[in-house]
């Protein structure tokens, strides 16, 4: 088999059938769809376009022909040299070892992903490889724009340097050659045809991906695609290959195979993180024959009397400060009212909160003012808290990557911290609340936290 390999997409140039079979195959995964009225549909999802595919598979496809099919897979590489020179003189004495080593390896193999817990300075290396590949032109990409805010913030700390942004479709060039900006805004301008776009695309050397758990979004997916003359393309995530085989494929195929990994465990036995310790509370309710899952979430999760007395009486008991996760603007809104009830001091915030806000209340938090603050999906990722001590969750949901990502929001240490607690619903009964809790208690146990079932 020949493929030719670019920086975006590699096409097959020569194979026989029974190779492109095997191929298509390799690259492809069964899906399953939920249609209302039809249940559970099957269907085939592939990387395969013809004869082309996503760029990130191609180390992977090489070794596995070899190893799988006894054929080696010749390839044709049709980009220029790798852009830049890594720099062996930087200053990057401030990066702890295993972030040193994370760069060396993203650095040595040009692409691939970085796997690394919640507070274990992603950011940094990030920051670190702009220092290591000066000629470069970077560009990070993060979906949520108190991201970037912070990741820019934390660029300025760390080099004294302006980042760029991508802003309204125009490119605004900071002082160095690193520009921060969300995917939406690179979509917008691509809806628009912003000439600013073209631009930043025809420059771009270098993408880094942060939280790219999230690239297996359609618009996410395609705008790193988009970016055709980015040679360098890294991701980083406490959770990248942990959705279904299709987005997992997407992530491979934009970004490169996992390079790159270092534990929660790792870092937590190294004093790094904090541990978690977590304490679920068994609650049996059950729903009427005829309900769907929308039924039952509006009634035993949203607006149950019971489910958000537990909660509010689970936040009672947490260590002081907490942060309280919901799903469900209704539900946040109950847990709030039930907690007041119980003299707690309790701040809320979500989507339609400023960042300015946001920040507030956080901080409320950690100087003592607040006893508890709610929140929504928006504090779920990003959230510098050393202080917290606590962390419940209200939602009844199911996702790993959730579940992980709200534990991580308390493993950033303090003086005197080195554990902290986190306090979860044990649903039973009804079948499908109690898979899920089934499956958040499996995702802590598989990160290597202690989980305990108390009793009721």
């Amino acid at each position: 088999m020949k493929i030719r390999v670019g920086n975006s997409w590699s096409e097959v140039l020569d194979a026989s059938p029974a190779e492109m079979a095997w191929l298509e195959e390799y690259v492809g995964c069964d899906v399953e769809r939920y249609v209302p009225g039809a249940g559970r549909l099957v269907e085939r999802f592939t990387m395969l376009d013809g004869a082309c595919f996503a760029s990130g598979l191609v180390p992977l496809i090489a070794s596995a022909a070899q190893a799988e099919t006894g054929s080696p897979v010749e390839l044709v590489d049709m980009r220029p040299s790798l852009p830049g020179v890594s720099d062996a003189q930087a200053d990057l004495a401030w990066l702890r070892d295993y972030q040193a080593d994370a760069l060396t390896a993203l650095v040595a193999v040009g692409r691939g992903v970085c796997q690394a817990p919640t507070a274990a300075g992603k950011s940094e290396v990030i920051i670190g490889l702009t220092r290591a590949l000066p000629e470069v032109e970077h560009l990070c990409l993060i979906h949520r724009s108190d991201l970037v805010r912070q990741l820019s913030e934390r660029y300025m700390l760390r080099t004294k340097e302006r980042a760029g942004a991508f802003v309204g479709g125009v490119w605004r060039r900071g002082t160095c050659n690193f520009t921060v900006a969300t995917f939406q805004s690179l979509a917008s301008a691509r809806r628009s045809g912003a000439e600013g776009l073209d631009e930043l695309r025809s420059a771009v050397g270098a993408v880094h991906v942060d939280e790219c758990h999230a690239t297996p979004a359609a618009t996410y997916y395609s705008e790193i695609q988009g970016l055709h003359k980015a040679q360098h393309r890294f991701g980083f995530s406490g959770t990248p290959l942990k959705r279904s085989g299709a987005d997992t494929l997407r992530t491979v195929g934009a970004l490169g195979p996992l390079v790159y990994r270092i534990s929660a465990q790792t870092l937590i036995d190294r004093g790094l993180l904090a541990r978690p310790q977590v304490r679920m509370r068994p609650l049996e309710q059950y729903s009427t024959p005829d309900s769907d899952w929308l039924d039952v979430y509006a009634d035993l999760v949203v607006r149950s009397p019971a489910r958000n007395a537990l909660v509010a009486d689970m936040a009672l008991s947490a260590a002081k400060p907490c942060l309280v996760f919901f799903d469900n603007l209704k539900q946040g809104q109950l847990l709030v009212l039930e907690m007041e009830k119980r003299g707690l001091r309790v701040g809320a915030v979500w989507g339609r909160h400023s960042l300015d806000f946001r920040a507030e209340a956080l901080q409320q938090l950690q100087r003592g003012e607040l006893d508890v603050l709610a929140c929504s999906v928006i504090f779920q990722e990003g959230v510098d808290a050393p202080a917290l001590a606590s962390v419940v969750i209200g939602g009844g949901k199911k996702s790993y990557v959730a579940a992980i990502q709200r534990v991580g929001r308390g493993m950033r240490i303090s003086e005197g911290k080195s554990s902290f607690e986190v306090w979860d619903v044990l649903d039973k009964g009804q079948s499908w609340l109690a898979k899920h809790a089934r499956g958040r208690r499996r995702a802590y146990l598989s990160e290597g936290y202690d989980v305990e079932v108390l009793k009721v």
